[in-house]
């Protein structure tokens, strides 16, 4: 893993979060340089701070320089000239990720397969989730952004071969300079026949919400379709069963068929998340069918 020096804003979430990413880009952060403000006109940082992150250099000897936001060609061309360093955003690693699961996306669909890609925080248990449903043993993380280079596995859905992936997870606030960078990483989502929506039942009512909206939102933000969600109440073997109606009155699902309240630990309701799963996979086949009817006939 090479080392980097990081440069990011002064606030503990979102230096947990770049270090994270930093990581799961294999990059080990050696050392965190934070500022109130990166997008000063010559260098992104203020001058002063240069000769600080020279010292640093010398002491540290990393691989790299990490710069937390968008750098202007340039900002990193000053940046480059003055530290004799390599600039690294981490915006390239989601954008090369991006094209090879295009590459992998167009040979799924030439197989003919149906689709189905889990989403939600990583703490929300979705690598278990995947463990379950594919009987194989993914390697578990609970560090944000593990999933750079999504897995993808065969699975039987009513007794039919299915393609499952597990994606990238969610994180409670994407920095608006990331979003774009970001996207590459999710577009998965947007190619997949049905998604499976995990959220971690266990957290308490405010904390489940937030995360919730958070994942909604950013969902509905990228265009996914929201007939393709099968929301999973995940770590439901913690609760009893008036807690878990608790859970679906707080986050107005009543009116959804579509949630399940199941433990990807124990095994419980797993036969009832892969009937919804094969329903939402036929009303596909079904709606393709009409339509393709509706032009014939109009013909």
């Amino acid at each position: 893993m090479n080392s980097a020096v990081l440069i990011t804003y002064d606030q503990d979430d979102m230096v947990d979060e770049a270090i994270a990413l930093c990581e799961s880009a294999d990059y080990k952060v050696k050392h965190v340089i934070k500022q109130n403000f990166l997008q000063k006109p010559k260098y992104g940082l203020s001058g002063g701070k240069i000769e600080d992150l020279k010292e640093i250099i010398s002491t540290v000897k990393p691989d790299v320089i990490v710069f937390d936001e968008i750098l202007k060609p340039s900002q990193n061309y000053n940046l480059a000239s003055e530290l004799k360093m390599e600039m690294i955003n981490i915006k390239s690693k989601l954008v090369k990720s991006g094209k090879q699961r295009k590459l992998h996306r167009q040979a799924r669909k030439r197989l003919g397969f149906k689709t189905i890609s889990l989403a939600g925080y990583t703490s929300a248990g979705k690598t278990t989730l995947f463990n379950a449903l594919t009987g194989e043993q993914q390697e578990k993380n609970d560090e944000l952004f593990t999933t750079l280079s999504t897995t993808v596995r065969r699975v039987m859905i009513n007794r039919e071969i299915a393609l499952i992936s597990d994606t990238v997870g969610f994180i409670s606030k994407l920095p608006a300079y990331m979003i774009e960078a970001f996207k590459s990483t999710l577009e998965e989502l947007l190619y997949t026949d049905v998604i499976i929506f995990v959220i971690d039942a266990s957290d308490n009512l405010d904390e489940l919400r937030k995360k919730f909206k958070s994942c909604y939102t950013t969902l509905n933000e990228i265009g996914v379709e929201s007939n393709k969600l099968v929301l999973a109440l995940n770590k439901s073997e913690l609760l009893d069963d008036d807690e878990i109606l608790d859970i679906v009155d707080y986050l107005e699902l009543k009116g959804s068929k579509k949630w399940i309240d199941i433990s990807a630990v124990t095994g419980k309701n797993m036969d009832k998340l892969e009937k919804i799963i094969g329903n939402v996979f036929q009303n596909d086949i079904s709606q393709n069918n009409d339509k393709v009817g509706a032009k014939t006939y109009g013909n």
